[in-house]
């Protein structure tokens, strides 16, 4: 299975969902990787574009597709996200994908 996710970054936090992951989205059948990024991005609440593929990983089975997305703007969370800084998530249980990540972010934070 192939996924997509999309690193926002505002102000020196990340936005994660409540399971402590990126925004992650299954990618539909003739979609592109990063289409499924901004798709999810939007379905979180940020308006955002591709700034840069970033990093792919792979867990059980699954492609991550990861990309550093910019903010174009910033809209209502849809309760499922929220912004997090490093500290507030270092003791927490975060998903592979954002543990396989996290150093190559801490430098943007």
């Amino acid at each position: 299975m192939h996924y997509s996710a999309c690193l926002l970054i505002d102000n020196g936090k990340i936005l994660l969902g409540n399971n402590l992951d990126l925004p992650t989205i299954k990618i539909n059948e003739g979609e592109t990787t990063e289409k499924a990024a901004v798709r999810v991005a939007k379905k979180a609440g940020i308006d955002a574009e591709i700034d840069r593929f970033f990093a792919l990983e792979f867990f059980g089975g699954k492609q991550i597709y990861t990309y550093l997305c910019k903010i174009k703007n910033i809209g209502e969370l849809d309760g499922d996200h929220s912004w997090y800084s490093i500290d507030e998530i270092k003791d927490k249980q975060i998903s592979e994908n954002l543990s396989a990540i996290i150093d190559k972010i801490r430098v943007m934070l």
